[in-house]
């Protein structure tokens, strides 16, 4: 998913688009479908039984984020399940003598965990970059470019 052109203009450069959709009878009326994209000023217009609706780039923008909603929403829903049933079953181990003899099945578990936390962490992140919205730790920045003695923006 790519944030579009539209999505990054500030609102006074927005201008919105008008999408025709021009029945098959109306084929032969291109200067009726021309005269309706290039004069169209309400939410629906139609001219010479083409109808059109104008779209303005907020719509666009919204589309973006509400794919990045689902998206992330997916991402956590499979990446906390596989947390949560791998912690079950090492709860579950700890409770059978066999856990103190092969202390490594746990360490194994909570490797999983661990990695599982970090791929699902840098998905969310990935998602929400590509949707123009990720977070930035600033005040983790100053601390990265004081230790390297450098400025930060």
């Amino acid at each position: 998913m790519k944030v579009s052109e539209a999505s990054r203009q500030t609102p006074e450069k927005m201008k919105p688009q008008v999408v025709a959709t021009p029945r098959a009878s109306d084929v032969n009326n291109l200067e009726g479908i021309h005269k309706m994209n290039t004069t169209a000023s309400t939410a629906d217009s139609n001219v010479h039984g083409v109808t059109a609706r104008v779209i303005h780039p907020h719509e666009e923008r919204i589309k973006e984020l509400e794919e990045a909603i689902h998206t992330m929403d997916g991402l956590a829903t499979h990446g906390l399940r596989q947390i949560a049933g791998i912690a079950k079953l090492a709860l579950v181990a700890l409770e059978s003598p066999e856990a103190r003899n092969n202390p490594e099945n746990l360490a194994q578990a909570l490797n999983a965990i661990w990695w599982i936390a970090e791929h699902t962490d840098q998905c969310f992140s990935d998602t929400a970059k590509e949707a123009g919205s990720d977070y930035q730790d600033k005040s983790a920045e100053r601390r990265c470019a004081a230790f390297f003695n450098q400025k930060v923006a």
